[in-house]
């Protein structure tokens, strides 16, 4: 409360593992500064609280092909991909391509309103921890044209299969050479 939360997490993990380097980002996701920022990186992992912020990552992750591991948590469910629609153009999805558009604003879910459980959040944040070693290690079954659903109120994993759009905006027939738009 009260606190940034790239200065909360960053201070919570230097108390962890105070040998490591944090480089914190101060600023919102926008179109024009993701694909400065995330050039340098291996890979990318989001679970974001907004939609803009998403597309944006993904844009720039598709042009700069690096995967996106993107989680999401509801009340007391979680989802988790992880989309490298440049390894196999046409088959393996964009993030846009599982959500085509943003819902209206007042058909958002606001999570401080809602409430999350804090253990769907630690199962998924775990789930995406393990799909990042995954991914950097090139071990394993990506997630990549898939989607894991996690019901924490049933106590079950659910994988479907995710389609690529070839209409897709961002990585489809109809997507841009430039970074910008929709």
């Amino acid at each position: 409360m009260g606190r940034a939360k790239v200065d909360a997490a960053k201070d919570f993990v230097s108390a962890l593992n105070p040998d490591i380097q944090i480089i914190d980002h101060h600023l919102r996701i926008t179109d024009e500064n993701t694909p400065a920022i995330i050039k340098d990186y291996d890979l990318v992992v989001e679970g974001v609280d907004n939609f803009e912020t998403r597309y944006a990552l993904n844009r720039a992750c598709s042009a700069l092909k690096k995967p996106l591991i993107s989680a999401a948590v509801g009340r007391f469910e979680g989802q988790l991909s992880t989309f490298k629609p440049y390894e196999n153009p046409g088959v393996l999805p964009c993030y846009r391509c599982l959500v085509p558009m943003a819902p209206p604003r007042d058909e958002q879910v606001n999570c401080a309103e809602e409430g999350i459980l804090g253990a769907v959040t630690g199962v998924i944040g775990t789930l995406a921890a393990m799909e990042v070693i995954k991914e950097l290690l090139e071990i394993g079954t990506s997630l990549a044209g898939r989607l894991m659903l996690y019901d924490g109120l049933g106590a079950t994993f659910r994988t479907v299969s995710l389609p690529a759009d070839p209409q897709c905006e961002t990585c489809g027939t109809r997507s841009r050479t430039s970074l910008k738009g929709g």
